[in-house]
């Protein structure tokens, strides 16, 4: 059984891309791997840019990342 946990910024995406995310991630793992899609288990963490860092500075506290 694949499982993938995709890391995300907090609002990064709307609730139409994480489905569409979801869709596509397990097409992959169906199509490449050839596992079964009902026992493939995808998961999506949302992070607050508090809690994500980039060259030891969390995302509040930095400009010019795209996020």
């Amino acid at each position: 059984m694949p499982f993938v946990n995709l890391k995300l910024v907090k609002d990064q995406v709307s609730s139409e891309q994480k489905k569409k995310l979801i869709e596509g991630i397990t097409d992959l793992i169906v199509n490449i791997m050839g596992r079964d899609r009902d026992l493939t288990v995808i998961t999506i963490d949302e992070l607050g840019r508090d809690n994500w860092a980039i060259g030891g500075k969390t995302l509040e506290h930095t400009s010019g990342y795209i996020c």
